[in-house]
């Protein structure tokens, strides 16, 4: 049974403080993703858990460009391929952001992405 790639990604940054340098190898890596929801938010699942996905204007934009014919918004339910993304650890009010605990947020920031 394959382990859960963002169990390994969020401890290793939470392990190292927030400080991105002990995931940079890792970052290099294509995650495969499922879409769980594509609004209000969009949580995506290695199989394993679900994370909240943030997408980059660039992002979005090259997306539209490639795929003219798939929405953002119609990626519920399929698989995506993220080829360029990042991690960043925020602190927010846990009272307003529904996946932060203790005032903090890890957040999956995607760059570049595909359909599956």
């Amino acid at each position: 049974m394959a382990t859960s790639a963002f169990k390994k990604l969020y401890t290793d940054l939470i392990n190292g403080d927030g400080n991105t340098k002990c995931i940079e190898s890792q970052m290099k890596q294509m995650l495969k993703v499922h879409v769980k929801e594509s609004s209000p938010h969009f949580p995506v699942s290695d199989s394993h858990f679900f994370v909240p996905a943030y997408f980059t204007a660039n992002a979005v934009a090259a997306f539209r460009a490639k795929f003219p014919n798939v929405a953002v918004e119609q990626l519920a339910g399929k698989v995506c391929v993220l080829s360029k993304w990042s991690l960043e650890m925020r602190k927010v009010d846990s009272t307003q952001v529904w996946t932060s605990y203790a005032g903090l947020e890890v957040r999956l920031i995607v760059h570049e992405f595909k359909p599956e």
